[in-house]
């Protein structure tokens, strides 16, 4: 196999060592700056960037939402605004592994937890609703049969 399939299957599969804020320490991406830069929030608040390494460049992707596992200890060794390096974009399998050992910060407790209470109140609407369905606007529309039905009730 080559170098990237063994990263990759690393990366899903690997239990991510436990956050301890002294070398690693679980953030929220934010966003991208390009050329491998992401923007961070830490739990305390506080705003940063992180960068991922080349290894993982092509193989994982880091979108906004996401929480990840940061190396607090490269950031020390740079000279640069740069705050440390993504070491595992976790999955949600992996978040279940650091909050099971409790190692989870708080500040992301209570996000996570209004996100997914509005979550389901959104798919209880869309259950509702087709009217956001794909309309493919390059065939004809072909006529429904409740449009047939009523022409022969009218008869």
């Amino acid at each position: 196999m080559s170098r990237k399939k063994h990263t990759e299957r690393w990366a899903l599969e690997a239990d991510p060592p436990l956050p301890d804020n002294v070398r690693y320490s679980v953030v929220r991406a934010q966003g991208t700056r390009g050329q491998s830069l992401h923007d961070v929030v830490f739990p305390d608040g506080r705003q940063g960037l992180c960068t991922l390494p080349p290894r993982f460049r092509n193989v994982l992707w880091v979108k906004r939402g996401h929480y990840l596992l940061v190396d607090l200890s490269e950031g020390e060794q740079r000279d640069n605004k740069i705050d440390g390096e993504i070491a595992f974009v976790l999955r949600p399998e992996q978040v279940r592994y650091i909050k099971k050992h409790g190692c989870w910060p708080t500040a992301f407790t209570t996000e996570s937890t209004e996100r997914t209470g509005s979550k389901e109140e959104e798919e209880e609407e869309e259950e509702d609703s087709d009217d956001d369905l794909f309309v493919n606007t390059n065939r004809r529309q072909q006529a429904s049969d409740d449009d047939e039905a009523s022409d022969e009730e009218s008869d």
